[in-house]
């Protein structure tokens, strides 16, 4: 998150291929080490698949979490719809290149492992989950906003920053919301969550992708008045989770 951006945007002024090979050949490294350094971790597999899907029987719409089920598909299927089209909009707007893009996505990184690493445990803590994710979501909502009104560089540079401290503030309270209130079957709860943030990375490239064929600008207007409105409409509907997460 920190390193791989900024090797790939200096890779890609010598090349665009050329980040691509490197990502295969490190990729083809681990594998050895994986084979031998890995333990396999399924000692039991069948019945567990057995007990969560017992759990689930009633279906994943009447699932007690699936409101922040929901919740994750957005989060992700907006940072999915930005990263998507954040190149393309950058170089048209304020002439981003690959060392820029690199040097912006390795700010990024630095500012999720502090965020996440450094200060979540403490505002958890003075704020509660369900107060981080309604923070994020408006954070998140106001850096979308000023991305789409940069005028240069340093602005986009900052309304990035802005956008991603959001996403920081959102992802990790919503998935300790989940295995809090999971009462039975925390694996099979955090793995829905991830399922509905994997199909929002899977959809938002594509969206983005539409929307911006359209227009450059709708993809980060339509970004920011999606989470806008889970701020206004699902404040009530995860307020009970900081509840039960509390007791």
């Amino acid at each position: 998150m920190i390193f791989g951006p900024a090797l790939g945007g200096w890779l890609g002024h010598y090349g665009f291929h050329l980040p691509f090979f490197a990502a295969g050949g490190l990729a083809l490294l681990t594998c050895p080490f994986a084979y031998a350094f890995l333990p396999e971790s399924h000692t039991d597999r069948g019945s567990q698949v057995t007990e969560a899907q017992a759990r689930l029987s009633p279906g994943v719409i009447n699932h007690p979490l699936f409101t922040l089920f929901l919740l994750g598909f957005i989060l992700h299927f907006t940072m999915a719809m930005f990263e998507g089209t954040f190149a393309l909009f950058a170089k048209d707007r304020v002439g981003f290149g690959p060392k820029e893009m690199g040097t912006l996505f390795t700010v990024l990184g630095v500012i999720g492992v502090v965020v996440q690493g450094g200060f979540i445990g403490k505002l958890v803590k003075r704020f509660g989950d369900v107060n981080l994710i309604k923070a994020g979501l408006a954070i998140s909502a106001a850096g979308l906003l000023l991305i789409w009104v940069s005028p240069d560089m340093g602005a986009m540079f900052a309304s990035t920053a802005i956008f991603n401290i959001g996403g920081s503030l959102m992802g990790p309270s919503a998935s300790t919301l989940v295995s809090k209130n999971s009462t039975g079957g925390q694996g099979a709860s955090i793995g829905l969550m991830q399922s509905f943030g994997s199909l929002g990375r899977i959809l938002g490239p594509v969206v983005g992708g539409v929307l911006y064929d359209i227009n450059m600008n709708i993809p980060y207007i339509a970004g920011a008045v999606i989470l806008v409105l889970i701020v206004l409409l699902a404040d009530s509907k995860i307020e009970k989770y900081d509840i039960v997460a509390a007791r």
